[in-house]
């Protein structure tokens, strides 16, 4: 029979050896991201843009997956930090918002294994964005091409194809190179057939 102490070490292991089997451990400490608070929502977004650049090999390089997962999280941090110190900003704060969003969907990285929560988390993220900036015509038809390509990914293909069609449709003139990049992936995904 097992005295006390000898069972209470027991136990003690057998949680070790489970958290580190579900990669939980009790000894990390938690990251923190320290960023500088710049004179405007743009100068902040540029900060985040430019932190992701030159991190962008690393971003590549899925050879060490956890070095991967902390810098995609350090990069999301950052353009957290737009959204945290300019909400009101109607520019490039909606920018920001669905740089997160993609992050959420694995768009940032390809090849990027992405759990169907997490495409069902960044399809409400984008409808989200969308509600909150009805006037800005790129990130409306961005956030729906966005989601378009998460439904594509979890398979409601009808739903995908509706919003890609939506996209042509609603956007087909539009004097924004941008948009009209959009449009023209649309159609093209559009055109595809998907089975089921």
């Amino acid at each position: 029979m097992l005295n006390q102490s000898t069972l209470t070490r027991l136990m003690l292991i057998c949680a070790l050896v489970a958290a580190s089997a579900t990669g939980c451990s009790w000894f990390e400490k938690e990251t923190t991201v320290h960023v500088p608070v710049l004179e405007s929502a743009e100068a902040q977004y540029n900060y985040a843009v430019e932190y992701r650049d030159r991190r962008d090999l690393s971003l590549r390089d899925k050879g060490d997956m956890p070095a991967l997962l902390e810098l995609r999280d350090t990069v999301r941090e950052i353009y957290q930090r737009v959204i945290d110190y300019f909400p009101e900003d109607r520019n490039v704060t909606p920018l920001a918002r669905l740089q997160i969003a993609d992050m959420q969907a694995g768009f940032d990285i390809a090849g990027m294994k992405v759990r169907k929560k997490d495409y069902e988390k960044a399809i409400d993220m984008l409808r989200e964005i969308r509600g909150d900036y009805t006037e800005y015509e790129y990130v409306q038809a961005k956030a729906r091409y966005d989601e378009a390509l998460c439904l594509k990914a979890i398979r409601k293909f009808e739903r995908a194809q509706s919003l890609f069609l939506e996209i042509t449709e609603l956007f087909r003139d539009s004097d924004d190179e941008f948009v009209r990049t959009l449009v023209n992936r649309a159609s093209i995904q559009y055109r595809k057939t998907y089975v089921d």
